[in-house]
């Protein structure tokens, strides 16, 4: 503490509380048209299939396991029904897809996303 500086001495007796100062509205809040709604959903979309695809070809991966009834790692090699068969495929197919497009998709997706709101804020 300084010696120069007198101590600090509170307040005493009533005092008039000061009102808060009034909150100040935005001269327009700011609502997105159906028109803008829809510009966002293709990069969104571009974004979000490939998670979407490894999902599915997870949930299929399950339903084939549950459907050949496979347990043991000795009935991996053995003849599989044809459902088995088609969902192996399908499984290899979406997760094949996901895979090799899915970076690439994303990385479009969040560049027009960026594009779409830098173009919309330089029009407000």
């Amino acid at each position: 503490m300084n010696p120069e500086q007198p101590p600090f001495v509170p307040p005493s007796g009533p005092q008039d509380p000061v009102p808060p100062a009034p909150l100040q509205q935005p001269a327009t809040s700011y609502q997105p048209t159906p028109s803008q709604k829809k510009r966002y959903m293709l990069p969104i979309t571009l974004m979000a299939w490939p998670i979407v695809g490894i999902v599915l070809a997870v949930i299929l991966y399950f339903i084939s396991l549950a459907l050949s009834g496979q347990v043991s790692e000795s009935e991996f090699f053995s003849a599989a029904n044809p459902a088995t068969t088609t969902l192996n495929v399908a499984m290899f197919i979406i997760g094949g897809i996901s895979m090799v497009l899915g970076p690439i998709s994303f990385v479009i997706g969040l560049v027009v996303l960026i594009i779409r709101v830098n173009q919309n804020h330089a029009k407000n």
